[in-house]
This record gives structure tokens, sequence and C-alpha cells, in this order.
């Protein structure tokens, strides 16, 4: 048995002690999530034409990313990212990832997150995670932008280049965070089928276990958001 091959098979047996994994999350407040990072998917970093209201849709979309995560660290769902992280890593290679995330994410930005999570395990920050865990202050000033009055802030144009330099490094890191956010919402979602359906679809098998398939989607999401918001809490 191939390594993989052994870590899927251990992956299943795990889940199989927790059938109902995807079933006790809130799916009302998943989805009001799900809009809220959607439209901050909507703006790109580096669109010419982004305003500061743009700036802190982005910002509340990241946001937004944070809060899913705290939903993840208080489900179920945490127990076997955290338990199962080294045997998710050797699942992932690519062929686990639901075919269906190609219409959430590109098929570039998913090789991208997939690559990051298959090298790089971030689930131990999952068990720290809050409402607290961002520094508002330290982005208001980078990004140049009042939480609370964000039509003051100054447009592009009227930034220095370092500002906008700035400005522009910690936007980058938010859309990490976002593609993230929309992987792991997509993913919890159609774990709401998991009692319907026992495959789906993959990007290179037709006929891959569900659960374990939303599973390692889900990490690699997750594991995106906790990347973003260690790089922003380490930004000088």
């Amino acid at each position: 048995m191939s390594e993989t091959k052994q870590a899927l098979w251990e992956l299943e047996y795990r889940l199989e002690h927790h059938p109902d994994i995807f079933m006790k999350i809130n799916y009302a407040q998943l989805i009001e999530l799900s809009k809220k990072i959607k439209l901050g998917a909507s703006k790109k970093e580096d669109d010419s034409d982004l305003t500061p209201s743009d700036i802190k849709t982005t910002l509340d979309a990241f946001k937004g990313c944070l809060e899913l995560a705290v939903i993840v660290k208080e489900s179920e769902i945490a127990t076997i990212l955290l338990e199962q992280s080294k045997n998710i890593t050797k699942v992932l290679e690519g062929y686990s990832i639901p075919e269906i995330d190609a219409q959430i994410l590109t098929k570039d930005e998913i090789k991208e997150l997939v690559e990051f999570a298959e090298s790089t395990d971030l689930m131990e920050m999952l068990l720290d995670i809050n409402k607290d865990s961002l520094n508002e202050k330290k982005l208001e000033s980078y990004l140049k932008i009042s939480i609370d009055e964000p039509g003051t802030t100054p447009d592009e144009n009227k930034l220095t280049p370092d500002e906008r330099n700035r400005r522009q490094t910690v936007l980058t890191i938010m859309n990490k965070a976002i593609s993230g956010g929309l992987l792991s919402c997509g993913n919890i979602g159609l774990g709401a089928l998991s009692g319907i359906l026992s495959t789906i679809p993959t990007l290179t098998n037709p006929t891959f276990p569900l659960i374990p398939g939303l599973i390692t989607s889900t990490y690699t999401g997750i594991n995106g958001i906790l990347s973003a918001l260690k790089d922003l809490n380490n930004l000088p």
C-alpha cells in the first residue's frame, strides 16, 4: 500500500467515528459569511479603481474569514484537522480536491493553496484563534483606512509610494485568506450533502470518498486563512 493510500485509509477510519462531522454547523451563519467573503473576493487588490470603500469591503471579508475559522475551531471538524493533519497533507497531493472547487477558485489559486498546505501545517494556530486575533489598529495604519469612517480615507493617488506599497502588501495577504475562506465555505457547505452522497469527483479522481475530499479541501482553505493571519501579525 502506498503512503498516500495508507494515509487515506487512516483518515477514512478516523472519520467513521465522526459520521455527523458537518451536521452540527450553523449553515445560516455560514451562508451569511460566504456572502461577505464573496463580496470581498470581487475586489481585486491590483485594481487601479479600488476605492477606500472597496478596501473596507476587503477587510470585512477578511474578518469574515476569521469568523469562519472560529466556527471551525468550535466544531468537530477541528478535531479531525488537528489530529489528522499529517495524513491530510499526504492525501492532498492535488487529486483529493473536489472538482467543484474549480467553480469557486481558479485552478491556479487552488494549486497555490494546496502546495502551501502540503508543506506548511498551521492547524495549531486554530486552537488560539478568536475575535481578538486580529490587530485592527495595525491594519488601519497599513491600509490608511479608518474602520469607523472608511469614506474619509485617502485614495490611492493621495498616498506616498511607501504607503501604497504597504497597503498593497496587506491587501495581497488578505486576498490569500479570502481565497481560503471561499474554499472552506464551499466545502463545509457541501458537507450538508454528506448524508446523501458517498463519493465526489475530484480534480483527478472521478470517485473520491466524499468526506475525506471535503476535509482535505477545508483543511487547505483554513490553512490559507491562518497563514494570512500569521503574516499580518508578523508585519512590523
